[in-house]
């Protein structure tokens, strides 16, 4: 934001960070809290949490908490809250938000069923207010060179596709409920959710789509899942697993075009043409910033949270992660 200030001598203008409100302090509020300390236009000027952990959390990053919205709404001047809960709490909160006249930036899934999702969308329309997705594989560099390549062409018309993302069930969680599909969706909202959300985003929605999932009976999840997702002239395949089985990580996709077949195998990404020599692609961020999860150092939260806090201040939507495909994405996976 910039603040015109007034002297009898001449104008001129101040920068005004936007202020912004944590609800949350487990791994991914901590991801954010560090990459707000890299972005020069937002402040970071208190944090919800119920936790003694999250006290400590606070107080070792010099931020003040509290521990309910109420307080922050009666007693803190901010711009934003950032919703960095477990999925099963982002309605209540972000319409408790909303209801305040509060902009959001919501981690993924934003809710677990369609019509709560068009619900808080309408409100922040009638309350002129902005919701933002951080569904952050749209802003890892891959994804967009991939965006970009199907929407130029280079390599003509994609023919087929496939998105894997395997897992061993994160044994690292403390609590159980991302067990409870009332409140994590599991793999399909938790995991695919990335996948999904990218093919959406490069692709379109798709005409027609099936699901097969399997797994151990009696433990009240499904294990693995194959996706299946029909275009007009062409079918993309997608994975993604908790497998009962400490095997490593494994992000990756190919797409097969007409004149070459690109390929991210989770460090790199490379383009194999028909006629002529491969094609390293140059995936480095710009600012690598450590995670504390199970992911390398990396730029995308930065980008991600960059991306929202200008967009906020110019008073708009993200032009990276729209609402509409939200809403897409939510609807497809509703119907598994």
């Amino acid at each position: 934001m910039l603040k015109l200030l007034k002297s009898k001598y001449a104008f001129r203008w101040e920068v005004e960070m936007v202020k912004v409100v944590v609800v949350g302090t487990g791994g991914m509020a901590n991801v954010h809290l560090d990459n707000y300390a890299y972005i020069k236009n937002a402040k970071v000027v208190g944090v919800v949490t119920h936790s003694k952990i999250g006290e400590e959390t606070a107080n070792l990053r010099k931020i003040d908490f509290y521990t309910s919205l109420d307080d922050v709404f009666s007693s803190v001047d901010f711009d934003l809250i950032d919703i960095c809960t477990p999925t099963f709490t982002h309605y209540e909160i972000a319409k408790k938000a909303l209801l305040q006249n509060k902009s959001i930036i919501c981690e993924k899934p934003f809710t677990l069923k369609l019509d709560n999702a068009k619900e808080l969308f309408e409100l922040a329309k009638q309350r002129s207010c902005f919701i933002y997705i951080a569904q952050v594989v749209r802003f890892a560099k891959e994804s967009k060179i991939l965006k970009r390549v199907v929407e130029e062409g280079p390599f003509g018309k994609v023919l087929d596709a496939e998105f894997l993302r395997l897992s061993s069930y994160p044994f690292w969680i403390k609590s159980d409920w991302l067990k409870d599909k009332n409140k994590s969706g599991q793999v399909a909202f938790d995991l695919h959710i990335h996948d999904l959300d990218l093919i959406v985003s490069i692709f379109g929605e798709p005409k027609d789509y099936n699901i097969y999932k399997n797994g151990r009976e009696n433990i009240g999840y499904s294990e693995f899942y194959r996706f299946t997702y029909k275009y007009d002239k062409f079918q993309i395949v997608a994975q993604a697993s908790w497998y009962n089985s400490k095997i490593p990580f494994n992000n990756s996709w190919r797409v097969v075009f007409e004149t070459a077949v690109m390929i991210f195998d989770g460090k790199e990404l490379i383009a194999y043409p028909a006629n002529k020599e491969k094609i390293v692609y140059d995936i480095k961020d710009e600012i690598l910033i450590p995670t504390a999860i199970n992911l390398p150092p990396t730029g995308w939260f930065y980008n991600e949270l960059s991306d929202f806090i200008n967009s906020f201040e110019n008073k708009k939507n993200s032009n990276v992660v729209l609402n509409e495909e939200v809403l897409s994405v939510l609807k497809i996976l509703n119907s598994f």
